[in-house]
């Protein structure tokens, strides 16, 4: 049945892109970044949101015509993505039925269907936050917890670099820690578990600033909008 719901999702999607004749103006806007980009001509990209960006240039390195490479790409993240629906109703709702039910809600979703195959940075940055949740679902349940913090960090700078709005995803674990902290006050067996949650939160925080040096390290100017974002948000306060 999830393999029926998959290939049906995904027919869907490219079905929807048939019926398109010219790519739209955001996408026409994404396709002249990467071409400014391979010029290295950085004088009008954006700052932040630059992964689908480089993942263009890695199409255009490898020699396969970017447009279509970014489709095929958006439309690989949208199958995973749906494949996430399911791993999350399954997890959260403790029922493979309620997997099942939150798959085929997002098959069908018009506005997921529109977007998935278009040279857009939402079907990345979705399976990347999706990826995330199911992350931070499994620290509150304390399954694999250590494993899912390591995970999570370096899916919270993706998300970042995905999409301006991706430092909501810092909240995934800000969450996960005070629900699993709930949790464990209720438990006989808090020790064990408290330390467990201590390390995850060390561990994430120590990961975190790995990916994060990392990335900056590759792509400099982002040390540049991050100064100018932390500029906005002191004159707002102030």
């Amino acid at each position: 049945m999830i393999v029926i719901l998959l290939i049906v999702g995904i027919g869907l999607r490219v079905g929807y892109r048939g019926f398109v004749e010219h790519p739209a103006r955001d996408e026409m806007t994404y396709l002249s970044w990467v071409q400014k980009l391979s010029k290295n001509d950085i004088s009008s990209l954006p700052t932040m949101h630059r992964a689908l960006i480089y993942i263009g240039i890695l199409i255009e390195n490898i020699g396969f015509d970017v447009e279509l490479g970014l489709r095929i790409f958006n439309i690989a993240c949208a199958l995973l993505w749906l494949l996430m629906m399911y791993l999350l109703g399954r997890t959260i709702f403790a029922s493979s039925k309620a997997g099942l039910i939150c798959l085929t809600l997002a098959v069908f979703n018009p506005y997921m269907i529109q977007i998935s195959g278009q040279i857009m940075r939402e079907p990345l940055y979705l399976l990347v936050f999706s990826a995330g949740l199911f992350c931070a679902v499994q620290i509150v349940l304390d399954v694999g917890t250590l494993c899912y913090a390591s995970l999570l960090a370096p899916l919270t700078v993706l998300g970042i670099w995905s999409r301006d709005e991706g430092a909501e995803m810092l909240l995934l674990m800000i969450g996960a820690m005070i629900f699993r902290g709930i949790l464990i006050r209720h438990d006989s067996r808090r020790s064990p578990a408290g330390r467990r949650l201590v390390a995850a939160g060390v561990l994430y925080l120590l990961v975190l600033g790995i990916s994060a040096t990392l990335l900056l390290h590759f792509c400099p100017e982002l040390t540049t909008a991050f100064r100018q974002n932390a500029l906005l948000v002191y004159h707002r306060i102030i």
